[in-house]
Formats: C-alpha cells, sequence, structure tokens
C-alpha cells in the first residue's frame, strides 16, 4: 500500500460512516476506518482489540501468512486522539523508528490553523532530528481539527517518499 492509496480510503471510508464523539469514543469511531482500510489491501492487522498491539504501535498491517509471521510490518501506523502537539510529536516519533515501507501518524489539533502549524512543526521536527528515510518508503502525517460537517470532513496531510527530500503537503476532503 502506497500513501496515496492510503488517504483514498480514509476518505472512502470516513465518508461511508462519518466518525463521532471525543476521547475514547473517537478512537473507538476510527476504528472500523481504519481496519477497513488495513481490509481493502488484504493485510493482517494487529491492533489493542485484534491480535493485540506490537511494541506500542497502535496498528500494524503483515502480508498475510500461513503459521507465525515474523515478516516486517507493510505499514505501522499511530492514531493519536489527543489534541496536542507534544503527544502527537511521541506518536510520530515512535512510528518513524520502523523500517516499515508506510509510516503513517494521525494526529488532531482544535483548528484548522493549528493542524497546519502542528504538521509543519512535525515535518521540520523529522528533517532536525534525520528520523530514517528508507528508500522506495514513504512517510504520512495526517492532521484533523474540530468540524461540524463530519461526513465532508478535511484533513490536512504531508507526505515524504523516501527517495525524496521535499514533502508534499496537501489536503483531503
Amino acid at each position: 500500500m502506497k500513501a496515496r492509496d492510503f488517504l483514498d480510503q480514509l476518505e472512502k471510508h470516513v465518508r461511508k460512516k462519518a466518525p463521532s464523539g471525543l476521547g475514547g469514543e473517537w478512537t473507538a469511531a476510527m476504528r472500523p476506518i481504519l481496519d477497513g482500510i488495513g481490509q481493502t489491501w488484504d493485510y493482517e492487522i494487529n491492533r489493542q482489540g485484534k491480535n493485540g498491539e506490537i511494541n506500542h504501535i497502535d496498528y500494524c498491517f503483515f502480508k498475510k501468512c500461513s503459521g507465525p509471521n515474523w515478516y516486517p510490518p507493510s505499514v505501522v501506523l499511530e492514531h493519536e486522539n489527543a489534541w496536542n502537539l507534544e503527544e502527537t510529536r511521541k506518536d510520530f516519533w515512535k512510528c518513524c523508528l520502523y523500517a516499515a515501507p508506510l509510516r503513517v501518524t494521525i494526529g488532531y489539533a482544535s483548528t484548522e490553523a493549528n493542524a497546519l502549524e502542528s504538521g509543519r512543526e512535525l515535518t521540520d521536527f523529522f528533517g532536525e532530528y534525520s528520523l530514517h528515510r528508507i528508500s522506495g518508503g514513504e512517510v504520512l502525517l495526517i492532521y484533523g481539527w474540530e468540524q461540524s460537517d463530519l461526513r465532508s470532513r478535511q484533513w490536512l496531510y504531508w507526505l515524504l517518499d523516501g527517495n525524496k527530500r521535499k514533502w508534499q503537503e496537501g489536503r483531503i476532503n
């Protein structure tokens, strides 16, 4: 799965069943969306409540195999629903330590302007600390904020192709 595929599926699943609630309710509402993204690509999904978290990573998507799976994950995903930069920074850092072809972090801020500022700060953090790039791999940072129209939810994203130096900034809605 590539980052653009992830973004397309996120948009599709949110339109189909918009998440709502705060804190644990929001996490529970996002769970079928994130599971659905992994299922679309026929991954084995490890997360809390489904095969268990691995090394405190919220989601790991693995290629399916018979017997024990010792393959590295194809996707690692951290979903931080605390609406503050520091908690999202911890998860982003943790996610970026993995040698997975796609590393995804989803965070939230109170406003679109704060989401934009936080996302840019985290991409600067990635460069400042020379976090690991994987040839052919991608890092995807997604930010949401409080919105009244849940089905037409907008997200800001930053995408770094492991073979390029510059983050691509965009929006899905």
